[in-house]
């Protein structure tokens, strides 16, 4: 399964919460398909509304308690996510997504263990299960088994050639297993695939660091930021890599540029940015970014912390 990043609502201050359109009446089978619908589309609000309403007239109904827990799983709601699957489970225990499912919560829930079986239990029912053997190998990297997680991922790629994140994943495994050279040779693979791939690019450029290739480094990084210019990660790296190089002032000014005009409408980085490349001191404003990060996430809300730990490398 390649997992979908959660859909934060924010309800206004003095507002109450909107309420759900009302529904013309209409079978539990027609709510489902337009659920679904509107599910593939991203609309979330009406999905869950129609998922709602069919279990309103079928409570045992798989596909709705399977697909309601995912969505429950995409906006964020990972308890009532595994309720919904578990129950979906009791009804249909043969459906290997549904087993994939219920270990990706478990997984986002730091239990990598049990997660572990999900996915077992997923792949002895689709033994060509990609997606499910590149969860599968994730969870092993998080249970600090990185043999066997390379195994499981190269299984993955084995039944989908194409698959960009299962070698993504694999290439970090590699890292775990300190094969630098070969890491960059799947990351290299998985960007084949996906060129503006940017946690590849970014996995690619670490690693040449690790193997003393700053200018390569360097290039790779660029390719990040180019296309997501708000990867602070990117910046961060390119920045190390840089300071490693000993690169000249010209340089050094031209990143400081590039930072500031990618943070005008930034605040985080805008603010680390203004207060610390100012000094003219760009091995400090580098050094310094993880404290700062810390610092202005203990004054913005719950968005603010997610995006300063991307400064932490």
């Amino acid at each position: 399964m390649v997992m979908l990043r959660a859909q934060w609502v924010q309800p206004h201050r003095g507002m109450s919460k909107p309420q759900p359109k009302p529904i013309p009446a209409r079978s539990a089978a027609e709510a489902l398909r337009q659920a679904v619908l509107c599910h593939q589309r991203g609309q979330l609000g009406e999905a869950e509304t129609l998922y709602r309403y069919t279990l309103d007239s079928d409570p045992d109904n798989f596909d709705a308690l399977h697909l309601y827990g995912v969505l429950k799983h995409q906006r964020g709601n990972h308890a009532d996510a595994l309720s919904f699957i578990a129950r979906a489970l009791k009804t249909n225990a043969r459906s290997a997504a549904a087993h994939s499912h219920y270990g990706a919560v478990l997984a986002m829930l730091g239990r990598a263990e049990d997660a572990l079986k999900s996915y077992d239990r997923a792949i002895a029912l689709k033994p060509d299960f990609a997606e499910a053997l590149n969860n599968r190998g994730n969870a092993l990297r998080a249970l600090k088994r990185p043999k066997e997680a390379l195994t499981s991922f190269d299984r993955a790629v084995a039944v989908r050639a194409d698959y960009a994140e299962a070698l993504n994943n694999r290439g970090n495994s590699l890292v775990d297993l300190g094969r630098f050279e070969d890491a960059i040779e799947s990351y290299d693979r998985a960007l084949a695939h996906r060129p503006k791939y940017v946690d590849a690019l970014i996995n690619r450029a670490n690693t040449l660091r690790l193997l003393g290739r700053h200018d390569e480094a360097l290039t790779s990084f660029d390719r990040a930021v180019l296309f997501k210019q708000d990867h602070a990660e990117g910046y961060l790296g390119h920045g190390n890599a840089l300071l490693a190089l000993k690169s000249d002032q010209i340089r050094a000014d031209n990143l400081r540029f590039q930072l500031r005009r990618h943070a005008c409408k930034r605040p985080l980085l805008q603010h680390i940015v203004k207060r610390f490349s100012s000094r003219g001191d760009l091995l400090h404003c580098f050094r310094s970014l993880p404290s700062a990060c810390h610092r202005v996430s203990q004054r913005t809300n719950t968005r603010g912390k997610c995006q300063a730990k991307l400064f932490q490398m």
